[in-house]
């Protein structure tokens, strides 16, 4: 409630909080489905990188 609060009667916080993320751009759903992709990899699941494929380094 306090950081609402703030918003509703510090104009100066206001608009440097909506300046700080003016730029934002909340990941996709193919930046989660290329997350979700890398993560499962094999090279992901084998914790010995001696292991790992030449390819994923």
């Amino acid at each position: 409630m306090t950081l609402l609060r703030r918003h509703a009667t510090d104009d100066a916080y206001h608009r440097a909080r909506r300046e700080a993320l003016s730029d934002y751009r909340p990941p996709t759903w193919e930046d989660g489905a290329a997350g979700i992709v890398a993560a499962l990899s094999p090279d992901a699941l084998t914790p010995d990188p001696a292991e790992r494929t030449p390819a994923a380094e």
